[in-house]
């Protein structure tokens, strides 16, 4: 799967997840739209660089995504938090729905990559 693909797909879902947990919490959805592809359009690229760099090393790509992914909710949660700050949303709920939209796609990914 190239860059490109992996970002579109990606995003979609993790928008889509974010869209389900925060529009019934009164966010618009537009908001949550914007907000949640600048979150992924500041830390796809980055981590695919990152853990690309030791694919096809078990070990070190099994720590590289766990390193990365955790960097990457850190960093979709401050944007999110940013993002969204108008909307009051609690920031533990922020961080919730980010681990989980994270989550999801981390799973899908891995599951595509060890189908290959």
């Amino acid at each position: 799967m190239s860059a490109f693909v992996a970002l579109v797909a990606t995003t979609a879902i993790e928008v889509l997840i974010l869209l389900g947990l925060l529009v019934p919490r009164g966010v618009r959805r537009r908001r949550v739209v914007v907000v949640g592809v600048l979150a992924n359009l500041v830390t796809h690229p980055l981590l695919w660089w990152f853990v690309s760099r030791h694919d096809g090393d078990s070990g070190p790509y099994a720590l590289a995504v766990v390193v990365g992914e955790a960097g990457v909710v850190v960093v979709e949660w401050s944007v999110l938090t940013i993002g969204l700050a108008r909307d009051r949303v609690p920031t533990l709920d922020l961080l919730g729905a980010v681990v989980l939209a994270n989550a999801v796609t981390t799973a899908i990914g891995l599951t595509v990559a060890l189908l290959r």
